[in-house]
């Protein structure tokens, strides 16, 4: 299972200038260890019973201010790969959890954004913002 912090809409998997930025070996971090441009993803910490306030907190850290109608969703490897891309782990200093979505078949025009947008499902909405 993988997690994702947004609405699964081809919109929402446009590229944007964070998701061109190489990401840093974590462990040496003058070593950009992935330069792919992709959309960031989570490995969840809990596949099974998912709590949206937990899973926000694991994927975005502490840090995190978490909003009213933020939305968490969910898919896997395998559908991701289905839909034309890839899926690679590439840790960051802020998460060992972390995956980015690259291209492989598919781009990310919009229809290769349809086909990834399609490979998810809402898992919920937060109700209320958390301080």
């Amino acid at each position: 299972m993988i997690t994702y912090g947004s609405n699964p809409t081809v919109g929402s998997f446009k590229l944007r200038e964070v998701d061109n930025a190489p990401i840093f070996d974590p462990f040496n971090p003058a070593n950009p260890h992935i330069t792919s441009p992709g959309k960031s993803v989570s490995l969840p910490k809990n596949a099974i019973e998912q709590n949206l306030v937990e899973e926000f907190y694991h994927t975005f850290g502490e840090a995190k201010k978490i909003r009213r109608g933020d939305i968490l969703s969910k898919t896997t490897a395998g559908d991701i790969r289905a839909a034309g891309f890839d899926v690679i782990y590439a840790p960051t200093h802020n998460s060992l959890w972390h995956l980015r979505i690259v291209e492989k078949t598919r781009t990310f025009d919009e229809i290769g954004r349809e086909w990834l947008s399609s490979a998810f499902k809402k898992v919920g909405k937060i109700k209320k913002s958390i301080d």
